[in-house]
């Protein structure tokens, strides 16, 4: 779905779905910068922001990773290990203000009101599966103690 500035929300079958261009947030960046939103689900509330993350900045986060990328590991109890089940290579990237990492930080943030720096957000986690590579099927969790 393409949107153009001066187009009206456009409405799906059900009227409370729409796309429009987010400008609210109480974020002067926002009123500047406008993110194309379509909202997809209203129950559980789902969003998809399109053209996010630029192509540009998508190359670079590439490069940044590059270097790091070490084979996957999963949780084992209180350690990580490699698993059949996740066959790929990873890296965690650290974001400073003035890396596209701090940038991407400050504008989920800015879009969402999320504090999402560490320790209240994960680092940014690049994955590389390669030819071959997978992940199956998996539930995410953390044991709070």
């Amino acid at each position: 779905m393409r949107l153009n500035l001066k187009d009206k929300p456009m409405h799906f079958q059900n009227p409370r779905l729409f796309c429009d261009h987010f400008t609210n947030n109480n974020s002067p960046a926002l009123l500047l910068q406008p993110v194309r939103r379509e909202v997809l689900s209203l129950q559980p509330h789902v969003v998809l922001y399109h053209d996010f993350v630029t192509g540009a900045e998508a190359e670079d986060i590439k490069k940044l990773a590059q270097d790091g990328l070490k084979r996957s590991v999963v949780a084992a109890g209180e350690k990580q290990e490699t698993a059949d089940y996740r066959i790929s290579k990873s890296a965690w990237l650290k974001g400073s203000e003035s890396s596209i990492v701090g940038r991407l930080d400050h504008r989920i943030s800015v879009l969402t009101g999320l504090n999402v720096k560490h320790p209240y957000g994960e680092f940014l986690q690049v994955v590389n599966y390669g030819i071959g590579g997978h992940y199956e099927p998996h539930f995410d969790h953390a044991t709070v103690r």
